[in-house]
C-alpha cells in the first residue's frame, strides 16, 4: 500500500546565518531566487554570502521555491 505524501511549495525563505565567531546576519530568499541579507557589517556579511547564495541556488535548481507564477499574481 502506498501512502500519499502532501507536498508544499516554498514561496519565501527567511532565516539567520550564525558564523563560527557567534555573529549573525539575517537573510531573505524571495520567490524568484533573489536574496538579501542584513544585520552585520560588510565584512561579516561577506563571510556568509556564499552560504546564502548556495541556499538560493539549491531552492531554484531543485524546484523547491515557487517561481512559475511570478507576475501572474502581480498582474504582469
Amino acid at each position: 500500500m502506498s501512502e500519499s505524501v502532501e507536498t508544499h511549495t516554498v514561496v519565501e525563505v527567511t532565516g539567520v546565518v550564525r558564523l563560527a565567531d557567534g555573529s549573525t546576519s539575517e537573510f531573505r530568499i524571495s520567490r524568484d531566487g533573489a536574496w538579501t541579507q542584513w544585520g552585520a557589517g560588510a565584512e561579516r556579511l561577506g563571510q556568509s554570502v556564499d552560504a546564502v547564495d548556495a541556499m538560493s541556488a539549491a531552492l531554484v535548481e531543485e524546484d523547491l521555491i515557487e517561481t512559475s507564477d511570478i507576475g501572474e499574481e502581480e498582474g504582469s
